[in-house]
């Protein structure tokens, strides 16, 4: 594997180890959970209608799954939601989260475009600011 590959195979890697860091936080932190839903509500529009708007949706199923989501991608996003929240939450693998999600979503989304997309703000800030809130 060449420099260049290996690279982006070390980003990739982190970003699913943030993105699942963060989802698990949110499941046990309300607070958490409700300051990422705030800054979801104001991305992707009402209805999932393009693949730029169903990004939001996606996260947003993940962190709030009863969330009402319509649009002529809503049955991708549910699809990929679920996918998603499972295998960030469980010890999935990114490659077998990525075939996973191909066959859910049918193609039509992208799991690479959706985890960098994500709405999780760093970690560590959120774990200092509520030691000195707290």
């Amino acid at each position: 594997m060449d420099t260049r590959a290996a690279a982006h195979e070390t980003r990739s890697a982190r970003l699913f180890d943030h993105c699942r860091q963060a989802v698990q936080l949110a499941a046990v932190d309300a607070e958490y959970r409700d300051v990422v839903l705030e800054r979801l509500r104001h991305d992707g529009g009402p209805s999932a209608e393009d693949l730029w708007s169903a990004i939001p949706w996606v996260w947003r199923l993940v962190l709030a799954p009863r969330s009402p989501v319509t649009g002529a991608l809503h049955r991708q996003v549910e699809a990929a939601a679920c996918v998603l929240r499972e295998g960030l939450s469980m010890d999935t693998s990114p490659a077998m989260l990525d075939a996973r999600w191909n066959t859910a979503t049918q193609g039509t989304l992208a799991l690479g475009s959706t985890l960098r997309s994500h709405p999780f703000a760093d970690l560590r800030s959120w774990s200092i600011r509520k030691q000195f809130r707290g």
